[in-house]
């Protein structure tokens, strides 16, 4: 590799601009990172190094995803990679943003050109195995909180961005989901990889396919029975205290008013 290539914008005279992120080049196939191999040579090296660091989550696992081993992996001395990414903190969140942005990326450009159909989109929102890796990398961003409170808004954000990107889905596809809906999805979506994460074996992986296809199903459903007038629009408020007790009192007034000996 090109020693000048690889020294960082900084040393280049080019500032702090470095530091931008980068454009995520096509993925290979829907929802896939770029491998290292198929980067172009002049790739930019913010991108050369998250590339290198989701290949190690693959195949080295949450513990094997530090700073050295990412900068050895994309053959750069690790000053190189430090000034990208001065903390491991850092190069964790970079690296969840990255490689979620990969997977959402194809929904967001075929929502775009108007090209996505419902079963594209379901198969591209379906759980696979290389989402133990960042399922596994997104609890240690939770757990690191306590060290790091900026990591606790950065989470903030990034939820936001996955809930955008679904509901991206939602508008090309014509399908005139609610904030409700696709919550639902979301938390659907993040309680299934959690519970394949308890079992790590290909039934659990199998069960939390089919809960997301079954919950996107279901949802898709439920709006189109309100659209044609069947079902009132799901919405997350709560109903207050007055009108649970309400509730309570009118079901006790007609437990009450039942015959003497009556089934309730």
């Amino acid at each position: 590799m090109d020693t000048q290539a690889q020294q960082p914008a900084a040393h280049r005279g080019a500032g702090s601009a470095a530091a931008a992120p980068d454009a995520l080049p096509l993925p290979s196939a829907p929802g896939a990172v770029p491998r290292l191999d198929q980067l172009p040579e002049d790739a930019p090296m913010r991108v050369r190094l998250l590339t290198a660091a989701v290949e190690l989550l693959e195949t080295e696992g949450f513990a094997g995803l530090t700073q050295s081993a990412v900068a050895r992996r994309a053959g750069v001395r690790q000053s190189h990679l430090t000034y990208y990414f001065p903390t491991r903190a850092a190069l964790l969140r970079a690296t969840a943003q990255f490689g979620m942005e990969a997977v959402l990326t194809p929904i967001t450009g075929a929502a775009a050109l108007g090209r996505l159909t419902l079963d594209e989109y379901k198969a591209r929102l379906l759980p696979n195995v290389e989402d133990r890796g960042w399922c596994r990398l997104m609890n240690e961003l939770g757990s690191a909180c306590a060290e790091d409170p900026g990591i606790r808004d950065w989470l903030k954000q990034f939820n936001a961005s996955i809930r955008a990107s679904i509901r991206n889905g939602f508008v090309a596809l014509g399908i005139p989901a609610t904030e409700a809906d696709i919550l639902v999805l979301h938390m659907a979506y993040v309680g299934a990889l959690h519970q394949d994460m308890t079992e790590m074996s290909e039934q659990s992986l199998a069960n939390a396919r089919q809960a997301v296809a079954h919950t996107i199903d279901v949802l898709v459903a439920a709006i189109r029975a309100r659209e044609s007038g069947g079902g009132a629009p799901c919405t997350l408020e709560r109903p207050s205290h007055a009108s649970a007790r309400g509730r309570a009192q009118s079901a006790q007034s007609a437990q009450s008013a039942q015959p003497e000996g009556a089934a309730p």
